[in-house]
């Protein structure tokens, strides 16, 4: 029996484009095997929800603890597993996201499911899961072999699925039902800013990165006002965020977050091959250096040459006269 759990993003209460695809995804997997079961969940603090109609699913369960703070403890979660189990869910599908590798690095520890990571795409034949996965920072399919195992599959943005469109399509409302756990203020808290970011490094599609050659924190607010302006998220380099100049979640690259945006535009950064790693999935990427030897530079569609603390600022007054 085959039990999917597709945990859902939302934003302003609506489907991000990211859980659209794995839902959509996800749901066709479900009529293709018989039996299978479809759950949909949140951890987000929503209070209706849309899904197409052909979504066979009743109600949407949302795991949430007091407080806006989630997952926070092993006894938070007590609630959460107890549904899990009752239900008997083999396998969960999530999309990736900091706060998600957060909740599901716990979960897989305390459910003993394995994790499997950067799927492209899978496929399901006599009950067991062939994982399609990207190795070598994308530059190759890897195929796992088939396996009924519990586990968590994590699929990044850009991964196999059709995206759906709301307008597009009949919706139905479907009923939440809240699954509340105690605050314990012992746990681990994930910050409010990693969850309620107007632009998600995940969802963005246009990216706005810097790296060192910002040369201090104190100079930040010159591609914060930029990527204001393009409607952009924002991201740094792996040094940057070593130097406790931005946070964490904004690190790039092949030990960070993996991006997929149609516009990256990357800033006093020299390309080193682990940031490349990480934006290779870009559609244009436009650089801006002074230092025409860059790395970056042969990797770029578009290359602005000269100082960023002058370009930039030029930047950012075309789009405030546009």
């Amino acid at each position: 029996m085959i039990n999917i759990a597709v945990f859902l993003d939302f934003k302003h209460d609506n489907l991000t484009n990211n859980s659209k695809s794995l839902l959509s995804f996800a749901n066709k997997l479900v009529e293709n095997n018989a039996g299978a079961q479809l759950y949909l969940c949140t951890v987000q603090n929503i209070n209706k929800c849309y899904v197409p109609a052909t979504v066979k699913t009743e109600s949407i369960t949302r795991f949430t603890i007091d407080n806006n703070v989630h997952f926070s403890s092993n006894a938070s979660l007590d609630n959460v597993l107890s549904h899990l189990i009752d239900t008997k869910i083999t396998h969960i599908f999530c999309t990736k996201s900091t706060t998600n590798d957060l909740i599901f690095a716990k979960l897989s520890m305390i459910l003993n499911f394995n994790i499997i990571t950067n799927i492209k795409s899978l496929e399901v034949e006599n009950g067991l899961f062939h994982f399609y996965k990207s190795i070598f920072s994308g530059k190759a399919i890897a195929k796992m072999n088939g396996t009924n195992e519990p586990c968590i599959a994590i699929f990044p943005k850009g991964f196999t699925g059709d995206v759906l469109s709301m307008d597009s399509l009949d919706t139905k409302e479907i009923k939440i039902d809240h699954i509340s756990s105690t605050y314990d203020s012992s746990s681990i808290i994930v910050e409010d800013s990693l969850i309620q970011n107007e632009i998600q490094l995940s969802e963005a599609e246009i990216v706005v990165g810097a790296g060192r050659g910002l040369k201090g924190p104190e100079n930040w607010g010159i591609i914060e006002n930029f990527a204001k302006k393009l409607k952009a998220a924002t991201a740094c380099s792996k040094p940057v965020s070593d130097l406790n100049w931005r946070p964490h979640h904004e690190h790039v690259g092949q030990t960070g977050i993996k991006i997929n945006p149609k516009l990256y535009i990357a800033c006093g950064i020299s390309g080193a091959i682990q940031h490349l790693a990480g934006v290779n999935g870009s559609g244009t990427i436009v650089v801006i250096n002074n230092d025409a030897e860059a790395p970056f530079v042969k990797h770029a569609d578009y290359i602005i040459l000269g100082d960023l603390f002058e370009i930039v600022p030029e930047l950012t007054k075309l789009f405030d006269e546009a």
